[in-house]
């Protein structure tokens, strides 16, 4: 499974996942992340489009919440995602670490099950960003499937207390855990072991891509920079260079 394509509308310049977002335009994103898809899943690898949804900040990410009233939402914001479930049939969603109208997305029933789910259709499994679980059996119940990053401290506890108590059921608990093994099985057998991959191929390729990608800045006298000329650089890596 590839950990994309990301669809979130870029809301601010500031949103540190705005390099890995495909567009401002809701139309242009589903239509680039649907293509984006096929043409991933027609080599037996899975897509996983995120970060659904409205996830727009890096301040506070844990905890942030985007108010979106339903028109808003369905106009601007789910319509990429929409695209690649019906368009694309990615087989995996992430979920993001934010809220959506004080409801986070790995807990939002609306988000998880009655648009994506019944609204759109789909069949395959949700996964959280890393980290994103704040209460899991209520992220089970609400159609959230699987955790990451798991380890140690995962919330396999968490889900058993819940069913015994009787505040998850395990109809909904049945159902995420089918949906995990169903794309374990599926991944599996699309498995390629006798795969080669030339790396000095890739390579020649990769330079051709970024060349066709690249846009030529006019110089108009600014370049070459000179030694006494002052430049600015905005942000927090300027001083703190990643």
């Amino acid at each position: 499974m590839l950990l994309g394509p990301g669809l979130n509308i870029k809301r601010s310049p500031l949103c540190g996942r705005n390099f890995e977002y495909f567009s401002e335009d809701p139309y242009l994103a589903g239509e680039m992340g649907a293509a984006y898809v096929q043409a991933l899943q027609k080599e037996g690898i899975a897509a996983c489009a995120k970060h659904f949804a409205c996830n727009s900040q890096e301040t506070r990410r844990m905890s942030g919440t985007s108010q979106v009233d339903e028109r808003t939402l369905h106009e601007i914001y789910l319509p990429a995602f929409e695209a690649v479930v019906k368009q694309g049939k990615t087989r995996s969603i992430m979920c993001a670490y934010n809220g959506i109208n004080d409801v986070f997305c790995a807990e939002n029933k609306t988000l998880l099950t009655d648009i994506l789910r019944d609204m759109w259709g789909y069949d395959g499994f949700v996964v959280t960003d890393w980290g994103a679980v704040k209460d899991r059996a209520k992220g089970v119940a609400s159609g959230l499937d699987l955790e990451m990053p798991g380890g140690p401290n995962a919330t396999g506890e968490d889900i058993l207390k819940a069913v015994q108590e009787g505040t998850l059921s395990e109809e909904a608990l049945d159902k995420a855990v089918l949906r995990v093994l169903r794309f374990v099985q599926e991944t599996l057998e699309q498995r390629k072991p006798d795969t080669v991959i030339d790396r000095d191929e890739n390579r020649v390729l990769a330079r051709k891509l970024a060349s066709e990608c690249a846009v030529l800045m006019k110089n108009e006298g600014t370049l070459p920079l000179k030694e006494d000329q002052s430049v600015a650089f905005i942000g927090e890596f300027a001083d703190k260079p990643r």
